[in-house]
C-alpha cells in the first residue's frame, strides 16, 4: 500500500496522525506501507512516520516522476488525498483510494472503476477554496475506519478481478 499525505492546499490536509493511525492498522493486517511524496513533504511525512507504532518505508524526496510511476504501477492502492500524484497512480493503473474535501471528485477525478472516493456530504463541500472558515470539516468527517475500510474493499476487489482474469 501506498500512501501520499501531503498536499499544497491547507483545505485538502488530512490530519498527518489520521494518515498514522491508517499506516498502523494496514501494517497490522499484514501489509506492507511505503509512503511517497516531494522533497518538501519530507518533514511532514517523517512527523507521521514518528507517530507510527510500526514501521513504514518512505520514498518522500527520493523519486523521480518516472520512479513514482513505475511505483505505482506496483502498488494494490494508493491512499491519497486530491494531489498530482493521485492522476499519476490512476494513469499508471493503481486503485486509488482519494480523500476530497474542499474539490470535487467529479470535476477532477480520479476516473475508472478501480477508484474509491471518501468525502463527507456537507453542505459546504466542494467549496474549491484554500482557506477554510468551517474549520476544515470537509477532512476531518473521513475517518481512519473508513479509509482502512476502503482500502481493504479495494484490495479485495483487485484479487477478485485477478483471480477471474
Amino acid at each position: 500500500v501506498a500512501i501520499n499525505p501531503m498536499t499544497t492546499w491547507e483545505t485538502k490536509h488530512w490530519r498527518n496522525e489520521c494518515f498514522a493511525r491508517v499506516a498502523d492498522q494496514l501494517l497490522d493486517k499484514g501489509m506492507a506501507v511505503v509512503f511517497s511524496g516531494g522533497p518538501q513533504d519530507v518533514p511532514g511525512i517523517e512527523e507521521i512516520r514518528g507517530a507510527m507504532a510500526g514501521k513504514a518505508a518512505s520514498l518522500a524526496g527520493r523519486t523521480t516522476l518516472k520512479d513514482l510511476a513505475a511505483l505505482y504501477e506496483r502498488v494494490k492502492v494508493l491512499i491519497t488525498t486530491d494531489t498530482g500524484p493521485m492522476h499519476l497512480a490512476a494513469a499508471a493503473g493503481a486503485p486509488v483510494v482519494a480523500l476530497f474535501g474542499p474539490t470535487a471528485p467529479w470535476r477532477t477525478g480520479p476516473f475508472g472503476e478501480s477508484h474509491m472516493i471518501l468525502r463527507a456530504e456537507i453542505p459546504c463541500s466542494p467549496c474549491l477554496k484554500r482557506q477554510c472558515p468551517q474549520n476544515h470539516e470537509c477532512m476531518e468527517q473521513i475517518t481512519v475506519d473508513q479509509v482502512v475500510q476502503a482500502a481493504q474493499a479495494v484490495l479485495v476487489a483487485g484479487r477478485q478481478g485477478k483471480q477471474t482474469a
